[in-house]
């Protein structure tokens, strides 16, 4: 699992700059990559996180037909901590 960078050219000549988590696993024997989280202009999965929360909080509010939407946000929380967690752990084991 990694965070992959991509460059964009828009229409008015500006280069903007995407990240996502990546995981790569291998499918008859060669190597496949899927997108698990689109970050956005977020450079790091803290910011994710403080977005996503900044977000839930705001649902926490009446009418009730903001559940589904709360369990969704934390949904992803909790994806971008455990994402975080296995990230900090490869660059451990690579130093």
């Amino acid at each position: 699992m990694f965070i992959r960078q991509r460059h964009v050219t828009g229409p008015n000549g500006q280069r903007y700059t995407y990240y996502s988590i990546v995981e790569t696993t291998r499918e008859s024997g060669k190597p496949r990559q899927k997108m698990l989280y689109n970050m956005g202009t977020h450079s790091t999965i803290e910011q994710c996180i403080a977005k996503e929360q900044e977000l839930l909080g705001w649902l926490w509010q009446p009418p009730e037909h903001y559940v589904a939407e709360r369990a969704h946000r934390q949904a992803k929380i909790d994806f971008l901590n455990d994402a975080l967690s296995k990230v900090s752990r490869q660059r451990e084991n690579r130093e």
